[in-house]
């Protein structure tokens, strides 16, 4: 007999189950879940939640439909929706397009899962624990040969950006030889007059973006004249352009995004001082486009300090021709280079490079929560230093209120508060309620490290300060060092995330960002005497300072095109300021994370932990990440100013460098 069909979908039975299921991730009731409520702006619900949401929806409207990547990649607009109406009314359009599984599978008992692997005790790891984990990674050029598929340049227009250094008007030339238009862009326009300036031609084919090429201009005692200025024509005029330009690109099938950079030919990893380190975001941004665009052909060109002018030309153009190979490859003479990640475990042996002392003055930018706090109170298990955590968050005055304090559960902390709103009388809104909750989650958590930090026998202080404020940044700084004589060591990992796809991003959100982390790594080099032509500061610069970037910048990730620019322009800072006589004292390093598994029973939901899985990517658990900062700071190399530490589908170089013999030993 066969099963009864199921009943017809409509908007308002969707929404009903929608509303449970927000109801029950969020604590707020059904009734408080208006229809075009923004889910991301008032209830907090991301782009990664309403994946699981809309993927939980899938799983009970529509239990005969084949759960099949196919089916998840026709949910996706679905998951973008940003209001209980607009999921639902997609929701609906989208399931009559699917066809039900013809013969589904009957139930089969899942096998017990296998007991998780028991990571050692913080205090039990050593270096042999890291060796076996055998998870960090520098990168190495690798030759790369010539051969492969050439495709000829796509007939149409082609937007350049101008580099300043007479590069692009050749390249235009070059264009017009072989039949096609080029109209030279000036990088450094606001983005709604590059985007005017794009909208006076609809047969765009391609991006030669020139403006990386351009050095960083400097005073006469070399510090940079207009680090935010270099960063907008590298990665906001990209963004822009990308963004623009998308719809027509990725419709013609044969489109061409060419990125150059003068970083020395491998990307610096030859150890070679970038001319220009902002250069880096533009490749970052382009890795994740290359994902998320594939029938356009995307890559990043590093051209060697050797290369004529024609020769730089041709090696664009060639590389415009070759459709297959890496996303970024480097030319020189004569050659072409490829990125290799070599594992490089680190030997207890190996010299001491950072050796923390009882008494240090450590500055932890980042909030005192997450990966920052994690590492903070490894540290303080080690040594009895001064933690002097930064965040947004601004601490109250006196302890929570009773009513909230009664609770550890969120959704009974917003129950609290709904209640608290309408014993006074007022309308408690899920937007207001929101906001109050988050606050009271965070001031918790900084409460909660700063006592952990205490308890293990270290000095905590906390200092709330939005480093994207140059002046209040500067300023907080200046009275950490005052108040305590000197700041000898930082842990830069204050940074935002707004992971959306190219198509789905607005230049506020590309700026915020990239911003927090660019801007933010110039003030505090900058605060702490590290840049060119900057005197010394009162009590000495520091002996060390981490900047945390992330393999969305190394490697590329779809959805982080902006955090990918973010990181990899600071992994390239980084590189560049360990270069300069200023901070010849001081070890500085850009550690490339992998994602942390931080929550409590792994990662953040059961999609998000397949997307990982597909690609390959073992999040990092947390006691041995901890562990390789530690081990970072104490026998890191300064010649390895950029490192990746994390699982992921970049370990498969290791056994293409064995076999040519690249590979090194640990040093």
């Amino acid at each position: 007999r066969s099963a009864p069909a199921a009943p017809a979908l409509t908007e308002a039975t969707v929404a009903e189950a929608l509303r449970a299921l927000i109801a029950d991730r969020t604590g707020y009731p059904a009734d408080m879940l208006g229809a075009d409520l923004d889910l991301e702006a008032d209830l907090g619900v991301d782009s990664i939640k309403r994946v699981e949401i809309v993927g939980a929806l899938r799983t009970q409207l529509l239990p005969q439909t084949a759960k099949t990547e196919a089916v998840r990649e026709a949910m996706g607009p679905v998951a973008r929706a940003r209001s209980i109406a607009q999921i639902a009314a997609k929701f609906v359009q989208v399931a009559d397009g699917l066809t039900p599984a013809a013969e589904a599978p009957a139930p089969v008992a899942a096998p017990a899962p296998a007991p998780a692997p028991q990571t050692p005790a913080p205090a039990r790891l050593s270096m042999q624990d890291l060796r076996q984990w055998n998870a960090r990674f520098v990168m190495v050029p690798q030759p790369l040969a010539d051969q492969g598929p050439t495709a000829p340049l796509p007939a149409g227009r082609h937007a350049i950006t101008d580099d300043g250094t007479g590069l692009a008007p050749r390249l235009a030339q070059a264009l017009a030889a072989l039949g096609a238009q080029a109209d030279i862009l000036d990088p450094g326009l606001s983005d709604a007059d590059l985007r005017a300036a794009l909208a006076r031609h609809d047969d765009w084919a391609g991006v030669f973006h020139l403006a990386p090429l351009a050095p960083l201009a400097t005073t006469a005692a070399g510090q940079p004249v207009d680090w935010h200025g270099a960063v907008t024509r590298s990665s906001r005029a990209l963004y822009t352009l990308l963004s623009a330009l998308g719809p027509r690109l990725t419709a013609r099938g044969d489109a061409v995004v060419i990125t150059a950079s003068a970083l020395g030919g491998a990307f610096g990893f030859d150890g070679a001082v970038p001319a220009n380190p902002a250069a880096g975001g533009a490749h970052g941004l382009l890795k994740a486009v290359a994902l998320e665009w594939p029938a356009v052909h995307c890559r990043a060109v590093d051209l060697a300090p050797g290369l004529t002018p024609e020769a730089q030309v041709q090696a664009l153009l060639e590389e415009a021709a070759r459709r297959t190979g890496p996303a970024e490859v480097g030319r020189g003479p004569g050659t072409r280079t490829e990125l290799l990640a070599d594992p490089r475990s680190l030997a207890p042996e190996a010299p001491v490079a950072v050796d923390l002392r009882p008494g240090d003055v450590v500055l932890v930018t980042g909030g005192a929560r997450g990966i920052t706090a994690k590492i903070a109170l490894h540290l303080a298990g080690q040594v009895a230093a001064r933690f002097v955590l930064m965040g947004t968050q601004t601490l109250p005055e006196g302890p929570e209120p009773a009513d909230t304090a009664a609770h550890r559960d969120g959704a009974a902390v917003k129950a609290a508060l709904i209640a608290r709103a309408r014993a006074a009388g007022q309308t408690p809104r899920p937007a207001e309620i929101e906001r109050e909750w988050r606050q009271i989650q965070k001031t918790r958590e900084i409460r909660d490290t700063l006592a952990a930090l205490t308890a293990a026998g270290a000095q905590a202080d906390y200092v709330a300060c939005d480093v994207r404020d140059r002046a209040g940044l500067t300023a907080a700084i200046q009275a950490i060092r005052d108040r305590h004589g000197r700041i000898d060591g930082v842990l830069h990992g204050a940074g935002v995330i707004e992971d959306k796809l190219l198509a789905d991003k607005t230049p506020d959100s590309f700026e915020n960002v990239l911003r927090t982390k660019t801007d933010s790594a110039e003030t505090l080099a900058l605060a702490l005497g590290l840049m060119p032509g900057t005197a010394e500061p009162a009590g000495g610069r520091p002996r060390f300072v981490v900047f945390f970037t992330s393999v969305a910048g190394r490697f590329g990730n779809r959805g982080q095109g902006d955090y990918g620019a973010a990181n990899e322009t600071v992994s390239k800072f980084a590189r560049w300021l360990q270069a300069q006589p200023a901070a010849s004292a001081t070890r500085i390093c850009a550690i490339s994370w992998g994602p942390w598994d931080t929550g409590a029973g792994g990662m953040v939901s059961p999609e998000i932990k397949a997307q990982f899985d597909a690609l390959g990517i073992v999040p990092i658990p947390p006691d041995l990440g901890v562990a390789a900062l530690a081990a970072e700071l104490r026998h890191g190399s300064r010649a390895e100013p950029e490192v990746v530490w994390g699982e992921g589908p970049w370990a498969r170089d290791a056994a293409r460098l064995t076999a040519t013999g690249l590979t090194r030993a640990a040093e």
